[in-house]
């Protein structure tokens, strides 16, 4: 493991954005992490557009996203992210590119 890795590990907490159309895997998900001091989630989204809005305003390391969800699904949203990656905003400001999108 390379130290700035383990740095990283150890001195912050991964942020976690959490994105599901149902309310009560948000919650189960929110739930089994409360304890979890390596992991905070900074926000919820029921759908892609949401992500994407909230994704505007913070800087998840992880997107926890689902497949199929109503007006945006997972790969809309992700072909979203990679227009946002290429655009001058995110490349102005790499701490705000997400680390890793998980796909459920």
């Amino acid at each position: 493991m390379e130290a700035n890795t383990l740095n990283y590990s150890v001195n912050k907490s991964i942020r976690l954005l959490l994105v599901d159309d149902s309310e009560l895997f948000r919650k189960f998900i929110t739930e089994l992490l409360a304890d979890n001091s390596a992991l905070s989630i900074i926000g919820e989204a029921a759908d892609g557009s949401e992500a994407l809005e909230i994704l505007g305003k913070s800087n998840p390391d992880v997107i926890l996203l689902d497949m199929e969800m109503p007006v945006m699904d997972g790969m809309d949203v992700l072909r979203q992210i990679i227009i946002l990656l290429r655009s001058s905003w995110f490349q102005a400001s790499p701490e705000r590119v997400p680390r890793a999108a998980l796909i459920l």
